[in-house]
């Protein structure tokens, strides 16, 4: 398995990231070797100048080539699991940050009296 992350922020407004991986599978009782490669990758962006409200797009197995096989290799034996797996979907994410309701620092006093 070889993999890779790379990640672009442009004027702190809008970031780009990708993760690839290449994985290679060869059963033990052949020579052939089965090899699929997983991308991903996002873009997101603030919509608002005080930078609370971010919006995200990610692409999941850009390459539709997700064969779902994981291989566990151990010193007697080698497990080989296939699953049904979700192809290339797309996701669009809304996130609002809620920093800054908090008091303000320091003292607060508050005085009431009877009428």
């Amino acid at each position: 398995t070889w993999f890779a992350t790379l990640g672009l922020n442009i004027r702190d407004w809008v970031d780009i990231k990708s993760d690839f991986e290449y994985t290679g599978y060869q059963s033990s009782l052949s020579t052939e070797t089965k090899a699929f490669p997983l991308w991903s990758g996002s873009i997101s962006a603030f919509l608002t100048k005080d930078k609370k409200l971010r919006m995200t797009l990610t692409c999941f197995d850009i390459l539709n080539r997700n064969e779902g096989i994981n291989t566990v290799s151990r010193l007697n034996y080698t497990e080989v699991s296939q699953t049904n797996v979700l192809h290339r979907y797309f996701m669009l994410g809304l996130s609002y940050n809620l920093k800054g309701f908090r008091k303000k620092s320091g003292i607060e006093v508050s005085i009431t009296g009877k009428d």
